[in-house]
């Protein structure tokens, strides 16, 4: 448990417990009023002193349950972090002996900095496989107040190898990916998830949790994965932006230099991935360096055009407001994270978003999904239904239960839809939203489409090579047609689309 996170849990527990005494208030006033508007019919003005002292009352009762309760949250997370830092210390105590010892020295020459680093690289809690859950769906579900409130809890963008934070740092990746490969495949994980649903799946479908899609390309095809955490519930385009950081630094202290990188996305990271693009200026002459060696974007499952659920509840919560029994859940729904009201229309940008009320539903924002695919990538998507035919009526109304068929696809409907070639587009039947996590059909297709390429570039080069070792050599001094050396291979990269 590391500095500050004992005492997060606790003010998370005394804000739970405080809300929910909160949502109760607010159903007992909901029922109080309905209970006096009818007596009111019979007994007219009469009742209203009884009204106003038990509103009166009941307001004061619930709020002095609810402070309390907050309170002893408090005072719990900070009794814990008090014993947590204890522990700490006596860790590093016990490190540094013998005096005599260099590490006791170099304790003793930075005073208590020895403790404060033990407790500082202590595991975190989002290490843990129960808590890294926990935290997750607070993220998911919460995640713009989390990040206020119980920061300790929210944590940054990561790359995580088996539950563990991996240093960006050329020491860091080398020790971690010691036979790292120069392709290498990034995974987004989707709302309320951790990366560690890619390994979750395989274990589920496969007995085994390496069988998942990241190191079966390992095998097949020598790439290497490489698996990010986020909170999801912060915006998309903060989480995009957090990522095109993230790749570009990967790419800098990769341990040998890539030629090629895929991003692949599942639910709301295919968004997450397109908006770390289009921040990075992909396909423009001021494209960021990394976005050039981005061959594919593969996106299972994203709504790119909005989620229905989101939709259904931002419709929900004004008409919820009215009746005065349901204005607690009201309260609850409107409460959800900014990131999952993203998800109404598919917002990948601040431009997006910024000055709109996102509880007061309307139609999309002018733009809200109008960025373009990006030219020289290859755009893959997978799309699912519930319904075992994927064009059935039940498959185009239900899709995978989270998103439809058309928003998974880009199928707008208007002139600016994505249109996208079959050999681009994978439609399944029969298979949930959480199915693609890992799933034979979308691996058999995912391996097609990255083996296809590296042929392809294998190809181009070995045609170069060939065709230039059969012209004549210029003379020291003399250009060359196309602007390189005599005899020498063009480095890989891009290849055309066309």
């Amino acid at each position: 448990m590391r500095t500050g996170e004992a005492e997060a849990v606790g003010r998370l527990l005394g804000t739970i417990a405080f809300q929910a005494t909160r949502r109760a208030a607010r159903l007992h006033e909901g029922v109080a009023e309905r209970v006096f508007a009818n007596v009111g019919l019979g007994v007219g003005p009469a009742a209203s002193p009884v009204r106003v002292a038990h509103d009166a009352m009941s307001r004061t009762a619930y709020r002095v349950v609810g402070d309390t309760l907050y309170a002893v949250g408090e005072l719990g997370g900070s009794l814990a972090e008090s014993v947590a830092e204890s522990a700490a210390h006596s860790r590093a105590e016990a490190a540094h002996w013998p005096p005599g010892a260099e590490v006791a020295r170099s304790a003793r020459a930075g005073g208590d900095a020895g403790a404060g680093s033990a407790l500082a690289e202590a595991s975190s809690l989002a290490d843990s496989p129960g808590w890294g859950r926990a935290i997750a769906v607070l993220g998911g579900l919460f995640g713009d107040w989390a990040a206020h409130e119980v920061p300790a809890l929210t944590p940054c963008m990561t790359v995580r190898r088996r539950g563990r934070v991996v240093p960006q740092t050329p020491e860091g990746m080398a020790e971690t990916y010691p036979d790292a490969s120069d392709r290498v495949v990034v995974f987004v994980h989707g709302l309320v998830e951790t990366e560690m649903w890619w390994r979750r799946a395989g274990l589920l479908h496969h007995g085994d949790v390496d069988e998942w899609y990241g190191e079966r390309l390992e095998d097949d095809l020598g790439c290497t994965p490489v698996k990010i955490r986020y909170t999801s519930g912060l915006r998309v385009s903060d989480n995009g932006r957090d990522l095109a950081e993230l790749l570009a630094r990967l790419v800098e202290v990769w341990p040998r230099p890539v030629t090629d990188l895929a991003l692949v996305g599942h639910s709301m990271g295919g968004l997450v991935l397109r908006s770390a693009l289009a921040q990075a200026g992909a396909g423009t002459p001021d494209a960021e360096p990394w976005t050039w060696l981005v061959r594919h974007t593969v996106t299972l499952g994203a709504p790119h055009l909005g989620a229905p659920l989101e939709q259904g509840v931002a419709h929900a919560v004004p008409v919820l407001r009215r009746v005065p029994e349901t204005r607690w859940l009201a309260d609850v729904l409107a409460a959800r994270a900014v990131g999952i009201k993203d998800l109404r229309h598919g917002s990948l940008l601040e431009d997006h978003w910024l000055g709109i009320d996102p509880d007061i539903p309307g139609p999309r924002p002018a733009g809200a999904t109008r960025i373009p695919l990006h030219d020289g990538i290859h755009h893959l998507v997978v799309m699912s239904t519930l319904a075992r035919r994927h064009d059935s009526f039940l498959g185009h109304l239900f899709g995978d239960l989270l998103v439809q068929p058309a928003s998974a696809v880009g199928e707008s409907g208007d002139e600016e839809a994505w249109l996208l070639p079959d050999d681009q587009v994978l439609r399944i039947g029969g298979v949930s939203h959480l199915g693609l996590l890992n799933n034979e059909r979308v691996y058999e297709r995912l391996v097609d489409w990255l083996r296809l390429d590296r042929e392809a570039e294998a190809t181009l080069l070995a045609t170069t090579v060939t065709e230039r070792a059969g012209s004549p050599t210029p003379a020291h001094g003399e250009p060359v047609a196309d602007g390189g050396n005599a005899g020498e291979a063009p480095a890989p990269g891009r290849l055309s689309d066309s």
